[in-house]
């Protein structure tokens, strides 16, 4: 009989792709910069094949999957190869879902065990390796300009890397939607808010971190031919994804997007590669074992229901 990993069903899709409708409203997404994941026990009623060309879509059941999934919390098929800020969208992803009346009990198991598995194939294999994140590439690009002040946009975890990774170097002020959180921003890493419906008031701050990301318009080239006259040494990085900043000076060297920091962390020495071998090589062997246990776990509770008494009626 098929264990709960044997029934495990993997959607990788694109990013730009909207699937949760076509889904039960038990499975698990996951959405990050690359791809938006859906995982499922059980097969949805709608085939995925409608939803889009295959071609564009990947596949993934059972053992194959949990392993792919590792993968990805491990940060082992992310751009920058072993970054770690995979491991709080993932944490996030699994906080919602365990929070809401519809989980699936299996599903939670899994990502529990995924948790575990990758905490330890971290641990023994990549050290270090995420070293360069984007929160930590972006502080460099920031420091190379000599920032005293810089702004942030946003609230979200990449926000809160962006805070941990400047708090020390320079004066932070940050501008969010979200109230709430700017608050909690305030209280707990001493940062100075910015009223998110003022938004001329950004034209003031000469280095400036987007993390928001959305389909449409954040700040145009308005905003940019103003900011650009303002100051003479500056710097706007827009880690949004999708991005919605839309300007012609994405060309300057004073505007750096997610892609260039892409690129500038997929440069892997020659020592890197071998602990990336090296996890790869564990996290094979941890999947099969993981698989493994729970197959044994299911086969002993189904021989022991199998031996209890059955239950006779007395007329």
């Amino acid at each position: 009989m098929p264990t709960m990993i044997d029934n495990l069903m993997l959607w990788n899709f694109p990013k730009r792709y909207a699937v949760e409708s076509h889904f039960g409203a038990d499975r698990f997404v996951l959405k990050t910069c690359q791809r938006t994941l859906v995982l499922s026990i059980h097969p949805p009623e709608n085939k995925y094949c409608l939803i889009a060309p295959q071609a564009d879509i990947d596949q993934i059941t059972g053992e194959a999957a949990y392993e792919y999934l590792l993968e990805i919390i491990c940060g082992l098929k992310s751009q920058l190869l072993g970054e770690n800020e995979i491991v709080a969208q993932f944490r996030s992803a699994y906080q919602a879902y365990a929070s809401q009346s519809h989980k699936n009990s299996e599903i939670l198991r899994i990502l529990e065990k995924l948790f575990k598995d990758a905490k330890e194939i971290r641990s023994k294999y990549l050290i270090g390796l995420g070293q360069k994140t984007y929160a930590s590439l972006t502080r460099k690009h920031l420091m190379r300009t000599q920032a005293q002040k810089v702004l942030i946009l946003g609230s979200g975890q990449l926000a809160e890397d962006m805070v941990n990774q400047l708090k020390k170097k320079t004066m932070i002020f940050l501008s969010a939607r979200n109230e709430l959180k700017v608050r909690n921003f305030e209280r707990e890493h001493q940062i100075f808010p910015v009223n998110w419906e003022s938004k001329k008031s950004w034209l003031n701050y000469s280095h400036i971190v987007n993390t928001i990301g959305f389909e449409g318009e954040l700040l145009g080239d308005t905003f940019f031919q103003e900011w650009q006259q303002r100051h003479l040494r500056k710097c706007f990085i827009d880690l949004g994804s999708p991005s919605c900043i839309t300007t012609k000076m994405k060309d300057s060297p004073e505007f750096i997007e997610l892609s260039d920091i892409f690129k500038e962390g997929a440069i892997v020495e020659d020592q890197k590669e071998v602990k990336i071998a090296n996890a790869k090589n564990f996290l094979k062997k941890l999947s099969k074992r993981r698989a493994e246990l729970m197959r044994q776990k299911s086969f002993h509770w189904q021989a022991n229901m199998a031996k209890r008494p059955t239950a006779t009626l007395i007329h």
